[in-house]
């Protein structure tokens, strides 16, 4: 057994002794996960990433095999059926709201601005959260909209997660949302969303309201919905923006690390695009 496996397993077993993790489990899913990541990979592949014995990474990719979760293939391994039919049991308008909740009251209570959350359902948007300065989130019953372009939240997660779909909502919602945008204007949009992960919305001239919305990712990088958050018109101000900037990123990133994301795939945006 390598030095670098003894130790990760030393550090693994006393992690498992702390919080009562096992650690067995902890070995199946870093192979299951790092698969995920990679595509396919090999034994020996995965023994050197992982630090872990041949024969340990052979008995579990056997196990994992037998139970559909992996699907073998002239020696490499691929996910299989089994953690698909997890994902599609998986429904974020009811497994997230408790999760994003208490980020939401956090936003409110450093900018003293309402804070939202969204998701996508197909291409429809859905309010799953909603702090108003009470401490209360409201998550039901849920708010659904068609065009996903006329909230910031939902146009964030239209170009980031379904960028295949974003001309077909244009085309349907482009002249109601942005009556002066052209087909340049729209695919400018698009490209700097998918850039910056942020979106800001600011009526001209002499806005109502302002609004600004950023991303939640998931375990792979993946995002799952966008919290953000407005301010009326009047009150708004750089310093304000700010705030509500810097509210809502360290909102996502302890929500995406809660839901596997340890690392924000995207550096925090620019207060810069509004001046």
């Amino acid at each position: 057994m390598s030095t670098k496996e003894v130790a990760r397993m030393n550090s693994v077993s006393e992690s498992a002794a702390r919080t009562g993790d096992i650690q067995a489990l902890h070995r199946a899913l870093d192979v299951l996960e790092s698969i995920a990541r990679a595509g396919d990979m090999g034994v020996s592949e995965l023994g050197r990433s992982l630090g872990l014995h041949t024969s340990t990474v052979h008995n579990i990719l056997r196990t994992l095999s037998h139970r559909h979760y992996l699907v073998p293939v002239e020696g490499r391994y691929s996910l299989g059926p089994a953690p698909i039919a997890l994902a599609a049991g998986w429904d974020a308008q009811r497994a997230l709201p408790q999760t994003i909740a208490p980020a939401l009251q956090d936003v409110v209570a450093q900018t003293g601005q309402a804070a939202t959350a969204s998701i996508l359902v197909g291409i429809e948007g859905v309010k799953i959260g909603r702090s108003v300065g009470s401490g209360l989130s409201i998550s039901e019953p849920a708010w659904r909209w068609s065009n996903a372009l006329s909230m910031p939240t939902t146009r964030l997660l239209l170009a980031i997660s379904q960028p295949d779909r974003w001309w077909e909502v244009v085309e349907r919602y482009g002249a109601e949302s942005q009556p002066a945008w052209n087909e340049d204007d729209w695919r400018r949009e698009l490209d700097r969303l998918m850039a910056t992960g942020l979106c800001e919305q600011v009526p001209a001239p002499n806005p109502r309201s302002v609004a600004i919305a950023v991303p939640v990712w998931s375990i792979g990088g993946t995002v799952v919905a966008s919290i953000g958050s407005f301010c009326l018109g009047s009150e708004v101000s750089l310093a304000l923006l700010t705030a509500m900037l810097d509210a809502l990123w360290a909102a996502t990133v302890r929500v995406s690390n809660e839901l596997g994301c340890d690392e924000i795939p995207l550096p925090k945006p620019s207060i810069a695009l509004w001046t």
